[in-house]
């Protein structure tokens, strides 16, 4: 039977779909035709979000250029197996919970973060074609940089404070 997906409003106004729709969707490269029924219709809450990182329109549900790309199209995940439908690219979205980080761990958690990366890589499951990328190393070193920055501030700001303080002792001697 058909797939039951759904659109991007976006998509969906631009094209004029709506729920309950029937498409027959022709694989622009070499897979089958699939038909397709319009189940429901989205709007991501927040396109900004990492979420949609993984999206190549970014959550905008339509991009023009030499031609016009709608989408994604969001099936339920045995869609992708049997071969009907031609099968893309697809990715992972990681995120970390960082309430525990203290400053005297971020060293060690940009460590990781690159090993990581590299052990990542290096999983034959993945066939060799992973990409993997990460800014968390670069974003620590900038927070150690001014980390240092603020406690010499703080120093020079207590140094002064307290050559003043001992000025005043001074005085009142």
């Amino acid at each position: 039977g058909a797939v039951e997906v759904a659109v991007p409003v976006a998509a969906a106004e631009r094209i004029g779909v709506r729920t309950g729709d029937r498409l027959t969707l022709t694989d622009r490269l070499d897979g089958p035709a699939v038909d397709i029924v319009v189940s429901g219709l989205y709007r991501p809450v927040d396109a900004g979000s990492p979420y949609w990182r993984l999206d190549d329109l970014a959550g905008r549900g339509l991009q023009q250029g030499g031609f016009t790309t709608y989408g994604p199209l969001l099936a339920p995940p045995g869609a992708l197996s049997g071969g009907r439908v031609s099968a893309g690219s697809s990715g992972w979205l990681v995120t970390a919970d960082y309430s525990s980080l203290t400053t005297g761990r971020t060293q060690a958690l940009g460590d990781a973060a690159r090993g990581g990366l590299a052990w990542l890589r290096e999983q034959q499951v993945l066939s060799g074609t992973t990409a993997a990328t990460t800014e968390l190393p670069a974003i620590l070193e900038r927070l150690d940089r001014s980390l240092e920055v603020s406690r010499s501030t703080l120093l020079v700001i207590a140094s002064q404070l307290v050559l003043l303080a001992g000025g005043a002792l001074l005085l009142v001697a």
